[in-house]
């Protein structure tokens, strides 16, 4: 299977995606249909890796299966990445950097009663090292250049999709409040909550989907996995310098004069800083990452 990238901050490039399936959608819906009454998902094996065109390559294995009829979830995989990028701060200074890593994942889910919402918990674990162009960038400590982050998360989520890649009804719907500290094996202590949606309705032959998120973190958290903003500025910043039509100082420049983003406007209103909202808003609202 294909895999096509087109993000402005890393630049284009592709990769190649193997999955493996114990049986077909279709038979293991059926199989579950005749058990349970409702579909179920077969067990499902995928190896990947991508390469792109500035530098930054990665790859990953992992493994979902259900157990007991669909009573049980497991997930788990593997992965390495080492990403090219620039890092934009609040001022709007751009720094080169690579940022390397890997990790892994365990997560287990139980169904609750005969519903359709399931109950469990995440451990993910991330070992990674920033090098940055410029010896002191603002909103990047030292302790964020080389990051272990080990982090437990409690898991809600509801599956009524009638398939996992191509669904044609149903929803999918999940809540996450995670615990990331030293006792979980990683060097930084924070906070996060991630909750998303998904809606699918079929009208004739067409189907509509509908999605929502939100999510929030602490102060303390590293400023990679922290929630992005949208900025038409940097987004227009990094189209242009990935085309080489703008020198960095250029695109420094623009954000500057750009001001703050609707994000951070919306953020001051609630805030009540009817300047900017910057000096109250925390710093993992108010990085983004522009593309080289």
């Amino acid at each position: 299977m294909p895999i096509i990238i087109t993000e402005p901050a890393l630049g284009y490039g592709g990769g190649l995606a193997t999955l493996w399936f114990e049986e077909s959608l279709a038979d293991a819906g059926a199989r579950g249909v005749a058990r349970t009454g409702r579909q179920a998902p077969p067990a499902i094996g995928a190896l990947a890796a991508f390469s792109i065109q500035k530098g930054s390559s990665g790859g990953f294995a992992g493994y979902f299966t259900p157990l007991a009829g669909d009573r049980y979830r497991l997930l788990g995989w593997i992965g390495k990445v080492a990403l090219d990028l620039d890092y934009c701060d609040r001022k709007g200074r751009l720094a080169a950097g690579r940022l390397e890593g890997q990790g892994l994942l365990a997560q287990g889910l139980a169904r609750t009663g005969d519903s359709d919402f399931f109950i469990g918990a995440r451990y993910v674990f991330i070992d990674t090292t920033s090098t940055l162009e410029r010896e002191r960038v603002i909103d990047i400590p030292k302790r964020d250049v080389d990051v272990r982050i080990g982090r437990l998360s409690l898991i809600v989520d509801y599956e009524s999709r009638d398939n996992f890649f191509t669904p044609s009804k149903g929803a999918h719907a999940g809540a996450e409040f995670a615990e990331a500290n030293e006792g979980l094996g990683g060097n930084v202590d924070f906070r996060s909550f991630f909750t998303r949606a998904f809606q699918y309705i079929p009208v004739g032959d067409f189907v509509i989907g509908l999605r929502g998120d939100y999510r929030t973190s602490s102060d303390s958290n590293p400023f990679f996995p922290g929630p992005s903003r949208n900025c038409g500025a940097s987004q227009r910043c990094a189209t242009r310098t990935t085309r080489r039509r703008w020198s960095r100082r250029r695109c420094a420049r623009t954000l500057r004069a750009a001001g703050p983003c609707s994000a951070s406007s919306a953020l001051a209103r609630r805030t009540g800083d009817g300047r900017t909202g910057r000096r109250r808003t925390p710093r993992s609202r108010r990085a983004w990452v522009c593309a080289t």
